[in-house]
Formats: structure tokens, sequence, C-alpha cells
């Protein structure tokens, strides 16, 4: 950790041929957002021509170029474009798009939201993407802080479950719904 610290102060942003978990935190963040970009635009191409979802992180690293055994690092990417869809006021594009190999959604990405987790899924899997919705998305992605996808996760759950719901809904029904509260 303090090797960690002292290296990111003399070398804030480095470029390492290295497996991702060796490179400092800050790096990680920066790689993770750098493939985040690029699985979306793959992403596009894909939800567009009306494919089926991805099973299992292993093909969204292969969109990208990467290895199977990225498995984590692919969860995070996917997880920072749902921070990005959630601030389009769309449905969480990756939820449904890239799921556990069996094909099942991935319920452990929604941990903190059981109470409406079944909303998400619906939403997410019945939404009919647009070229104009992606590039909201890809705008967002861009427009992220470079901080760790948990804790721009936690600046959302931080708003409460009521303004997430409205959130998530409210931009889809083109109003704001009466939510009940969680």
């Amino acid at each position: 950790m303090l090797y960690e610290h002292a290296f990111n102060s003399f070398f804030p942003v480095m470029v390492s041929s290295a497996p991702d978990l060796a490179l400092p935190t800050r790096c990680r963040r920066l790689k993770q957002a750098e493939d985040a970009a690029v699985l979306l635009r793959a992403l596009r191409q894909h939800v567009l021509a009306r494919r089926a979802p991805l099973f299992g992180y292993g093909k969204a690293a292969a969109l990208i170029g990467r290895k199977n055994s990225d498995g984590a690092h692919l969860g995070q990417v996917c997880s920072r474009i749902d921070v990005a869809c959630y601030h389009a006021g769309l449905p969480l594009l990756t939820l449904h798009w890239v799921r556990r190999p069996d094909g099942k959604v991935n319920h452990d990405s929604l941990v903190g939201w059981r109470a409406f987790a079944q909303e998400l899924i619906d939403a997410s899997a019945g939404h009919a993407w647009t070229a104009g919705e992606l590039e909201l998305v890809q705008a967002r992605l861009h427009a992220l802080p470079q901080k760790a996808t948990a804790a721009l996760w936690a600046e959302v759950e931080a708003q409460g479950s009521a303004t997430i719901r409205q959130q998530l809904h409210g931009a889809l029904a083109g109003r704001v719904r009466t939510l009940q509260a969680v």
C-alpha cells in the first residue's frame, strides 16, 4: 500500500503490458474507464444489430480484445457503463446485455437494490435501445469522474431508493411516476 502511494505520487499515469492487478489503483481506474468506453462502442453495434445478450464476461472480454480471465476487471467495466446509464436516466445496459455464462442475469450486481431488483431486470430486458440513447450513455460515461466504480455507485445509493427508482423509470415513462416507498 505504501509502495503504491509512493508510486502514484511519482508516476500518476502509466502504460503497462503487465496484468491490471499489478497496476496501481489509479491506473486500474483509468484502464476501467478506457475499457468501458471500448466495450460500450462494441455493445452499441451488438445491441443495435439486435443480437442475443452476451453470456459471460469472457464474451465481453473478447469483444474488446481482453483475456477470458479478466472477469473481475470486466465486472467493474460493466458496472461503470451501468452508472452512466443511470445518470442518463436509462435502464442498466449491461445488466441485460452481459449476463452470467449460464445466461441468467447477474443478481450479485444488484446487492443493495434487492427490494426493486426485478424492476431493474425487467426494465433492462424490455428496453429497445436506440442509437441516440446509446450516444447519451457514451456522453455520460465520458463525463464520469475518475473514481472507483464502487464510489460512483455509493454516491448514487446515497440519494435513497425512491430517488433511484424515479431516475431509473422517470425518463423512460417521460414523466415522474408516483413511487411507493421501499
